[in-house]
């Protein structure tokens, strides 16, 4: 992936593997998303309100064909506790479960076709680390931290393993990947502008 900023430090554009990209327009209380096929084609938007805090309070978005409204909650201190999905293809509700700073529980109830299903992920902390890789790290400042520190481990029914770093030499993370024993789910790499 790659990613562009305005002079703000505000993502401005990210572009995928295969050319897709999302480009994020920014108003003085709501922020635009559009995103885009390689070949310029316009395949989705959302309009996202903003809080006095500068954070997402919810908005309506439309990716391919799929309109749904979006809510989200947040604590006195700014900590996303609760969002929701709906409309659409499908509608979810999801509780944020917080420990020293930590994003440690969430639980979505999920709602598609008239089935109910409720997916429960749990994560742990190396408490040592800070993570340099939240949504503030990468120009999403209107979207609350949920890790101060890095991951170490996480447990859902669709994801099992241990998260592995490796660092640059300011610290901050160069690479994470996420292994179940001995076989690699993902990787991703990051650099930074400075």
């Amino acid at each position: 992936m790659w990613f562009k900023y305005d002079d703000k430090g505000r993502l401005t554009k990210e572009t995928y593997t295969y050319k897709s990209y999302d480009t994020y327009e920014y108003g003085s209380s709501q922020v635009m998303v559009k995103q885009y096929s390689k070949t310029n084609e316009l395949t989705g938007s959302g309009t996202f309100i903003l809080n006095s805090k500068g954070y997402i309070t919810g908005g309506f978005a439309n990716y391919r064909h799929d309109e749904h409204t979006e809510k989200y909650e947040y604590d006195n201190n700014g900590i996303l506790i609760k969002a929701s999905r709906i409309g659409g293809y499908w509608s979810d509700k999801t509780t944020y479960k917080y420990e020293n700073g930590n994003m440690v529980q969430q639980i979505i109830v999920n709602r598609y076709q008239n089935q109910r299903s409720i997916d429960t992920t749990t994560y742990t902390f190396f408490t040592d680390k800070t993570s340099t890789i939240e949504n503030k790290n990468y120009g999403l400042s209107y979207q609350s931290n949920l890790h101060k520190n890095l991951k170490k481990t996480v447990d859902s029914k669709y994801q099992k393993g241990t998260f592995y770093y490796k660092f640059d030499d300011k610290e901050r993370v160069a690479m994470q990947t996420l292994k179940n024993g001995i076989d690699t789910i993902y990787y991703l790499k990051y650099s930074y502008a400075d």
